[in-house]
């Protein structure tokens, strides 16, 4: 069923809060993120502020991303990454945002970001960020808002 204009203007208010773009690639198993470094960085945020929440530290614990909300940073007992969302202790979720950000912070316009084993070598899937100009719309990949 088509998303009626309204719901289509609310989800890309919705990208462009978030500040980035994310999809999940089944075939090859991994997370896409897409974002100008701005964008990134507001993700880094995202997992830096998920981790410095106390209320957080419960095993199980997690917060749904974007306006799908099938991103999802969850409080677990190990590190990995899984078709599901990003998993790990506070710890874990602080690491790897500076991961992701020191990344960033190298990176320049059209590069793409890998990151696997530098987070947990437990993965079963990984995350590929795709780094796009200052001024990209993190609506625009959503292809259903344009059908």
């Amino acid at each position: 069923m088509a998303m009626s204009r309204a719901l289509k203007l609310e989800t890309i208010e919705e990208w462009r809060e978030l500040g980035y773009y994310y999809d999940y690639d089944k075939e090859e198993k991994f997370w896409i993120i897409i974002g100008s470094k701005e964008g990134i960085l507001k993700f880094c945020q995202t997992l830096k502020q998920y981790s410095q929440n106390p209320n957080n530290n419960t095993k199980s614990e997690h917060d749904h991303l974007g306006p799908y909300m099938y991103l999802k940073i969850v409080t677990w007992n190990e590190a990995f990454i899984n078709d599901d969302g990003i998993y790990g202790s506070l710890e874990d979720l602080s690491k790897l945002a500076d991961i992701i950000k020191a990344c960033s912070d190298k990176a320049a316009f059209a590069d793409i970001i890998t990151i696997d084993k530098e987070y947990s070598s437990s993965n079963h899937s990984y995350i590929k960020i795709f780094v796009r100009e200052d001024d990209f719309d993190p609506a625009s990949p959503d292809t259903q808002l344009f059908e």
